[in-house]
This record gives C-alpha cells, sequence and structure tokens, in this order.
C-alpha cells in the first residue's frame, strides 16, 4: 500500500508532466499554427432581413437611472450574435416611474431606435424581458 507521500508525490509529477512543454513542443505547436492558421468565426455585419421568423431577439432593460437593449439574430448554427445596442439616460421625472414602467420604457425606446431597421421587415421579434408582468 502506497503511502499518503508516495500518492502526493505521483499526483504532483503527473499534474506538472500535464501542464509543462518543452520549449521544442512549443515551437512546434507554433510553426504549426503559423502553416494552418485557424479561420476566425463569420462577424455579423448587420440586419439579414430574409431570416425567418423567431431568430431575431431584443433584450431590453431598465436600472434606477438607465435604459438600454440589445438587438440579436441567430446565426445557422444557433449562435446569438448582437447587431445593435441602444442605451439611454433617464430623466429625472423618469427616474420616479416604477420599475416595470422603466422596463417597458425601455423596450419602447429600443424599438423607436431601431425602428429604421425593424419597419416593414416581415419577420417576428422575439422580446426578452426580466419582467414577469412583460
Amino acid at each position: 500500500m502506497k503511502s499518503l507521500q508516495d500518492a502526493f508525490a505521483e499526483a504532483f509529477a503527473q499534474q506538472e508532466a500535464r501542464h509543462y512543454k518543452t520549449v521544442e513542443s512549443l515551437k512546434k505547436e507554433i510553426e504549426e499554427i503559423r502553416r494552418n492558421p485557424p479561420s476566425p468565426p463569420p462577424v455579423p455585419t448587420g440586419i439579414n432581413l430574409q431570416v425567418p421568423d423567431g431568430r431575431n431577439v431584443s433584450e431590453a432593460d431598465s436600472s434606477d437611472y438607465v435604459t438600454g437593449g440589445i438587438l440579436s439574430q441567430y446565426n445557422e448554427e444557433g449562435v446569438l450574435h448582437p447587431i445593435a445596442y441602444f442605451s439611454k439616460q433617464l430623466s429625472p421625472a423618469e427616474c420616479n416611474y416604477e420599475i416595470y414602467d422603466k422596463k417597458l420604457l425601455a423596450i419602447i425606446r429600443c424599438f423607436k431606435q431601431w425602428q429604421p431597421e425593424l419597419e416593414g421587415a416581415g419577420f417576428l421579434i422575439k422580446v426578452l424581458s426580466n419582467h414577469k408582468n412583460l
């Protein structure tokens, strides 16, 4: 039966072997990456107006002093990509609104901001909020 000290020494040696590499092996890995560089992920360039319903998402939220939102679309692989951002400070009178009114104000402001991109597009937009009443 192994002693506790031997077990710790063996585990430590295995851990070191996994995390430390020689300079030569690192140089080989770098050269391999230089020869076959990975392709970058595609960057969304704007709103694709030809996507089916349910692939467009608007997330809006509000705090005590600011409202904001993100307009996003799912790509073919199902990954959500942000397309547009919006935020605006609340006026002193708006700071006194109840939280549910602030959340609704955030949704309204986002749709007003993105109206030129979304108007007449012919697709549904899923609105996400962290407030149950909305």
